[in-house]
């Protein structure tokens, strides 16, 4: 919903507390590693789908096509690096509309540097920048008990953004969002039909750059990401125009995995207008009492016990994660895919044990501890989690069940994932990280144009495959039983 039509927002609470100090972050971007097999496991499911995929479906195959990249392709910067202490933020932010609908969203992330006062006021000049953005339309509904809040994810977004890039055709980062990829089929065609990599069309609209953007968190789950762009080109061409080419049906493809550009989120938007310039995805404790000078009443900065100070993260207490072996590849991949499934299901806090160690090789997922987003009933929720967490995630990272492994993972949507890991056997392996800031180490972004040019014409033989298997097993004739 548009700005125009909000008739109150507030903010109903800041809470912040200090962070601890992290090893440095690596960029690993996805890579695609395209075998005959794998294309043909994936075109069958497609076909037997109707060429509507989903994570689940792509259940134990997808870790053989898509997975961070091995080896790191950059380190990832934060202000003042990893090893200096900050605040992380969560913001409750309500919006009443004019038709009557309240939309309550979680605004995220980290700051500059730890500029809280003992009293807890934020220094003027410390910056909260934005990681992450939960957007949850809350009702009210008749059931025979009484009155029922219920409460839906409408938004489950990072923000990604590059604060060192001025502008899109000075080159930089490359978006890899499932609608870059359909962008960067487009321009390649537009530039030397598939002569990949060598056309002279700049596409800007995939360069990440200071102006923030929106990036589904789903899009860190490698299975749920490649039934996004396959589903997105299937259903681009059933719905392209009879007699039109690629570029009709790309651009419908785009259409159906398109992401709404950040300044269409009500909060942005009025938070761009108090600080008089472009879309940000950082605001200072003024910018905050503009839009509500209430919020001066309703913040609250949590100090750490003795206890509790002890317990954070410090630089070299877990392993680092430049590594190239295979657990630090599987570390990264749940320390963005579990978020990613915990904000679908309104789950902030999760502690829990999964391994797949039996006879019969089976994933066995044990929940020590939960908190949620809302005030409803979590149980079935916790189920979901449990369910989509081994089809999607799991059972890719043991290869379909062919790696034993144990995991214990201690996930704060708000603050730290911690993962203890063993793989096929071996020693386990501990890592952290802050999860208030993962939308810079996002597999979504990469610095290599030609590793994502490479990505972009595997994913074009792939989609091609499937979109003209599930044609053929459309057309099929069918067979008359009748005598």
């Amino acid at each position: 919903m548009r700005k125009d039509q909000i008739s109150k927002i507030n903010i109903a609470r800041l809470l912040m507390s200090e962070t601890g100090t992290y090893n440095d972050m690596v960029q690993r971007p996805y890579t695609l590693s395209m075998e005959a097999g794998t294309l043909n496991s994936i075109t069958q499911r497609a076909v037997e789908m109707h060429g509507k995929l989903s994570g689940a479906t792509l259940s134990g195959v997808a870790c053989d096509l898509v997975s961070p990249s091995a080896a790191p392709t950059g380190n990832v910067s934060i202000p003042n690096g990893w090893g200096t202490r900050r605040i992380r933020f969560v913001m409750e932010v309500h919006c009443q509309f004019v038709l009557g609908v309240t939309m309550i969203y979680y605004i995220q992330g980290y700051t500059d540097f730890p500029g809280v006062s003992a009293t807890g006021e934020p220094a003027p000049d410390m910056r909260f920048i934005i990681n992450s953005i939960i957007g949850v339309s809350r009702t009210t509904i008749p059931t025979p008990s009484g009155m029922v809040t219920r409460d839906i994810i409408t938004e489950n977004s990072q923000v990604v953004a590059d604060p060192n890039a001025l502008n899109a055709m000075m080159g930089g980062n490359l978006l890899m969002r499932p609608q870059d990829v359909f962008g960067r089929m487009q321009a390649n065609y537009i530039s030397q039909g598939h002569s990949y990599g060598g056309g002279n069309v700049i596409d800007p609209r995939g360069t990440l750059t200071a102006a923030p953007v929106r990036s589904n968190r789903m899009n860190n789950v490698g299975a749920e990401y490649i039934a996004k762009i396959v589903n997105g080109y299937t259903t681009g061409n059933e719905l392209a125009t009879f007699g039109q080419g690629t570029q009709d049906i790309l651009s419908r493809a785009k259409a159906e995995v398109y992401e709404t550009p950040l300044m269409d989120n009500p909060f942005i938007s009025i938070l761009s207008d108090v600080r008089g310039m472009g879309i940000s995805n950082s605001f200072t404790y003024g910018d905050l009492l503009n839009i509500d000078p209430g919020v001066s009443q309703r913040k609250h900065f949590a100090v750490h016990s003795n206890i509790q100070q002890a317990q954070v993260h410090t630089v070299g207490a877990t392993s680092y994660w430049n590594g190239t072996d295979r657990e630090t590849v599987v570390a990264t991949i749940l320390g963005q895919a579990v978020p990613a499934l915990m904000m679908e299901l309104l789950i902030s806090k999760i502690n829990f044990h999964a391994t797949n160690h039996d006879h019969s090789g089976n994933v066995t997922i044990a929940i020590s501890g939960a908190k949620s987003l809302t005030e409803a009933d979590m149980t079935r929720y916790y189920e979901m989690f449990k369910s989509r967490l081994a089809n999607e995630v799991l059972r890719d990272i043991s290869f379909g069940g062919n790696i034993p492994f144990s995991l214990q993972m201690e996930v704060d949507l708000f603050g730290d994932t911690w993962i203890r890991l063993s793989l096929n056997s071996g020693p386990i392996i501990d890592y952290a990280l802050g999860t208030f800031s993962d939308s810079l180490f996002t597999p979504i972004v990469t610095g290599q144009k030609q590793m994502f040019d490479s990505m972009v014409y595997d994913i074009e033989n792939l989609v091609n495959n499937v979109s003209e298997a599930v044609t053929s097993a459309t057309r099929s004739p069918v067979v008359n039983n009748f005598v």
